[in-house]
């Protein structure tokens, strides 16, 4: 993950130590999104690959196992409201660990400003 390798922020991390659901409910939708965009909604063997561990604990879970490929995937109301709440706290939560950080490093490198 580049914040992870950039400045030593895991996402995963950060999140699930204040609710284990928001990185699956995040990752999954993304996921999902990925295929609605590109695939018509319809699962293919990665993305079963990739929600192996996460499916079940996202709000995606309740509709029970993982479509089977050429499935299309559900998406309903209350997992894009999931989806907006773990983002909105994922948010506050990302921004407290960024300013950790920059206090520790003395702040990302200031940009001259140039414009006229």
């Amino acid at each position: 993950m580049p914040t992870q390798k950039t400045i030593r922020i895991a996402l995963p991390h950060v999140l699930n130590h204040k609710n284990i659901h928001y990185w699956p409910q995040i990752y999954t939708a993304f996921e999902v999104r990925h295929l609605v965009e590109h695939r018509d909604g319809r699962v293919d063997r990665e993305f079963v690959r990739k929600m192996a561990l996460t499916w079940v604990q996202s709000s995606w879970g309740k509709h029970g196992i993982i479509p089977e490929p050429l499935e299309k995937v559900p998406v309903e109301e209350e997992d894009v409201i999931k989806t907006y709440e773990a983002m909105s706290e994922a948010t506050s939560l990302l921004t407290t660990e960024v300013l950790r950080w920059s206090g520790q490093t003395n702040g990302p490198p200031q940009v001259e400003n140039t414009a006229p």
